[in-house]
């Protein structure tokens, strides 16, 4: 082969090599301006998603102005929560076999666990942020999920009654595709007869 013949064949070789990367980098692209808000199976790859986010060691129990007046189902932590304006606690989080367990300890030691299953479907929710280049569209990234509470022991034991609901969100950000490493908050509300109260934390290496 001629040399310029040789280097035609490597630039062409070349262009298609970065064809190929710009090509699967665009998979995961969305365009400008990108708004979705829908439902999905939970089929095998969610589950698999699901198994690689991590929780991080810490959650805390969400309070506004009226402080734990607000929440009901957990009065065996008002005596260390009243007065507090934090209600930060350890907490360990995972999700094996379709189902999540949540389970946290307060500062003074009491312990609890609330388990619930992934439901059928879930909700997912992506929109553009606006806030990064044109050429690089990031969105915010929400995973929806809602159903009964299966179980509940030591200080969700009295909140976890028949006919109480969950509603987990995990959020984040990032492309068009799904990583567990995009999802970096979640959100978990526990509702009714006996209960209505939220835990919140940060997902991932924190």
């Amino acid at each position: 082969m001629k040399p310029g013949t040789t280097a035609a064949a490597f630039s062409t070789l070349a262009i298609v090599l970065l064809l190929q990367i710009d090509v699967l980098a665009c998979a995961c692209c969305v365009d400008r301006g990108f708004r979705f808000e829908g439902s999905q199976r939970t089929d095998t790859f969610s589950r698999e998603l699901l198994g690689e986010i991590k929780f991080a060691a810490k959650a805390d129990l969400y309070m506004d102005a009226a402080g734990f007046d607000t929440t009901r189902g957990l009065n065996a932590l008002k005596a260390e929560f009243s007065e507090s304006e934090n209600a930060q606690m350890a907490s360990s989080a995972n999700f094996s076999n379709g189902r999540w367990t949540f389970v946290i300890t307060s500062p003074g030691g009491k312990k609890g666990s609330i388990a619930f299953a992934a439901p059928a479907s879930f909700g997912r929710f992506m929109v553009d942020t606006f806030d990064s280049p044109i050429t690089s569209v990031e969105l915010y990234k929400e995973m929806r999920f809602g159903g009964p509470v299966a179980r509940g022991t030591g200080v969700f034991r009295y909140a976890a009654a028949r006919g109480t609901r969950f509603s987990l969100v995990l959020a984040g950000k990032g492309n068009g595709c799904e990583d567990a490493s995009q999802y970096r908050n979640w959100r978990l509300n526990i509702k009714g007869p006996n209960a209505d109260f939220t835990l919140f934390g940060k997902l991932g290496d924190h």
